[in-house]
């Protein structure tokens, strides 16, 4: 016999896959591969695992016995814009303040800009210039 948390006439809740629905656990079938049948607002009905998971391959548990929020963090249906040539900041020949000195900046790549350090060519991350780890001095 499969054991689960969930038992007949339990309120589940799953926000990932019906959002602001309550559902109602309507009968556990032993054996199942998706033992748990849940009917949302009395329309909608699913299949969960014994540890809440969807029937639909997904492995994460969605099924809970408490309401629960879903945010989506950086979700978009925008498409990214391409950054042109005119679009781009470039740092040659401008001079960087980094440790307390001012260094001339030589030479640049999509991702870093190289100056002269000690004789020697140091690396500097354009994400470190644009989120202000380094000063850029016009």
């Amino acid at each position: 016999m499969q054991t689960t948390k969930f038992k007949v006439g339990d309120e589940a809740w799953d926000s990932v896959n019906y959002p602001n629905q309550k559902a109602i656990v309507i009968e556990i079938i032993d054996g199942e591969l998706y033992p748990i049948h849940v009917i949302f607002n009395n329309i909608s009905d699913d299949w969960y695992t014994i540890n809440g998971c969807i029937n639909n391959g997904n492995i994460i548990s969605t099924l809970s016995l408490t309401p629960y929020e879903v945010e989506f963090k950086g979700f978009t249906q925008d498409r990214p814009k391409v950054l042109t040539d005119e679009m781009k900041v470039y740092y040659v020949g401008k001079k960087i303040e980094y440790n307390g000195s001012i260094f001339l900046i030589l030479q640049q790549d999509k991702e870093s800009v190289y100056i002269l350090l000690d004789g020697k060519q140091e690396v500097i991350m354009i994400d470190d210039i644009t989120n202000g780890k380094y000063r850029i001095i016009e």
